[in-house]
């Protein structure tokens, strides 16, 4: 079986999980394939790019808080 992923985002951002957009969200339920690794990044204008990977069990659930940080002028 799949796990799944829940996720939060702190401003906004635009989300992109395995090169597949998700929009521009402040969080997100995903259901993902299990035992492979999954390549998420997390963009907005002004801020430093999010990039992370995660790797679910199968049938499991995992929760991700990203924390935008705001580029040094």
């Amino acid at each position: 079986p799949p796990g799944v992923l829940e996720w939060i985002v702190n401003p906004w951002a635009y989300v992109a999980i395995d090169g597949s957009s998700r929009g521009d969200r402040s969080s997100g339920v995903d259901t993902l394939a299990a035992d492979v690794t999954h390549r998420l990044r997390f963009e907005r204008p002004g801020f430093v790019t999010v990039d992370t990977t995660i790797r679910l069990v199968p049938g499991g659930r995992r929760s991700l808080r990203i924390e935008m940080q705001r580029r040094s002028p």
